[in-house]
């Protein structure tokens, strides 16, 4: 998870224009990659361990 970050902010650091090219425009969309990876990886986790065998 932390290896997704560091790779989405090295990308983003390439933007330089707009609201993105700053540093907290940066570190933002890099916290709100993390946030979606994270509610995807928990909503197919839940799934997961809903429809297990019992």
């Amino acid at each position: 998870m932390v290896w997704a970050v560091l790779r989405y902010f090295w990308v983003v650091s390439n933007v330089t224009s707009g609201d993105m090219g700053s540093m907290a425009g940066k570190l933002l969309g890099a916290l709100m990659g993390l946030l979606v990876l994270g509610a995807v990886a928990a909503l197919l986790g839940g799934l997961a361990w809903y429809t297990r065998a019992r």
